[in-house]
C-alpha cells in the first residue's frame, strides 16, 4: 500500500476523531477528505489498487446519512482496499454498514474490514465519554487486523467482508427535531457555513429550512455563542425514553476478511 485516505461525513466531529485513529494506525503517508460541508461534495475521485482507504459515517436512523452516500456513489476504486466505520450514539447501527459496503463493491473497493463504534449521542445524553479508552484501544486493535489481513494477499481474489444488516434497508423513524436559535445569535454565519446540507440561511442565520434539515446537530455545536439548541419540553418525552432503553453502554464490534 501507498497511500491511506480517508472519506469523512461528521457533522459534530466524532466520526472524524475515529477514522483519524483508523487512519493513522495504518502507518502509511495519509489524507483526510472532509465531505460534511456542502461546498466539500461536489468532487469525484478515482482510487487505485496500491491505495487503502476508509470509509467513516456517522448512523442516522440505523442508515447512512442521504449526504453522505450520494457523495460516496461518485467516489470509484479499482479493486481498492476499503476499510468501513461507521459510528452511532449508543442505540444501533442497524443496516448502515451494509448499506456503506454494497455501495462500495458497486464502486470498485473491496470493503476488508468494518467496524461499529459507540460516541457519544448527538442529541440525547447517553454514551457520555465515548469513546473511551478501551474504545480507542480497539479501534487500533481494529486497524492493525484490518491491514495485516491483505498482507501477501492478492485484492482481486478477496472476498467483501461480511456485515450484519438487513435488505431492503431499515426505513427510518420520524423526523429528527430541527434546532432552533435564540436571542443569544449574533448571525455570524459559522452555522450557514458549515451546514452539510445549506438549510442555513446565509443572509438571516437565525432561520433554518425544516424541510431540508438532518438533524445533524453540526450548528449546534459550532455555534461560538450557544445561540442554537433544541426544544426541551418537546424532546423530554423521548430522551427519558431513551435513558431507559439505551442506557448500557454497547461495545464496539468488529468484522473482517
Amino acid at each position: 500500500m501507498k497511500k491511506a485516505t480517508a472519506i469523512v461525513f461528521s457533522p459534530t466531529k466524532s466520526t472524524l476523531k475515529i477514522a483519524n485513529l483508523v487512519l493513522n494506525r495504518l502507518g502509511l503517508p495519509v489524507e483526510t477528505i472532509d465531505i460534511t460541508p456542502y461546498k466539500n461534495r461536489s468532487f469525484s475521485y478515482d482510487f487505485k489498487t496500491e491505495d487503502i482507504t476508509v470509509f467513516a459515517v456517522p448512523v442516522y436512523g440505523g442508515r447512512v446519512p442521504k449526504p453522505a452516500m450520494e457523495t460516496i456513489k461518485n467516489i470509484k476504486g479499482n479493486y481498492t482496499p476499503a476499510i468501513l466505520v461507521a459510528v452511532y450514539g449508543n442505540r444501533a447501527y442497524d443496516d448502515a454498514l451494509l448499506e456503506l459496503k454494497n455501495i462500495l463493491v458497486e464502486n470498485g473497493f473491496v470493503p476488508i474490514a468494518a467496524g461499529a463504534f459507540v460516541a457519544k449521542h448527538s442529541i440525547m445524553k447517553i454514551a457520555k465519554g465515548r469513546p473511551n479508552n478501551e474504545d480507542i484501544a480497539e479501534i487500533e486493535f481494529f486497524a492493525d487486523k484490518a491491514l495485516d489481513s491483505i498482507q501477501g494477499e492478492k485484492i482481486e481474489k478477496i472476498s467483501p467482508v461480511d456485515v450484519p444488516g438487513n435488505f431492503p434497508y431499515v426505513e427510518p423513524g420520524g423526523k429528527t427535531p430541527t434546532p432552533l436559535t435564540n436571542k443569544d445569535c449574533i448571525k455570524c454565519g459559522a452555522c450557514s457555513r458549515f451546514c452539510p446540507v445549506g438549510a442555513i440561511s446565509k443572509k438571516s442565520p437565525n432561520k433554518t429550512d425544516y424541510e431540508l434539515c438532518i438533524g445533524c446537530m453540526a450548528c449546534i455545536k459550532i455555534c461560538p455563542n450557544k445561540a442554537r439548541h433544541l426544544d426541551k419540553e418537546k424532546l423530554k418525552p423521548v430522551k427519558n425514553k431513551f435513558k431507559e432503553m439505551y442506557a448500557e453502554p454497547r461495545a464496539p464490534e468488529c468484522f473482517y476478511i
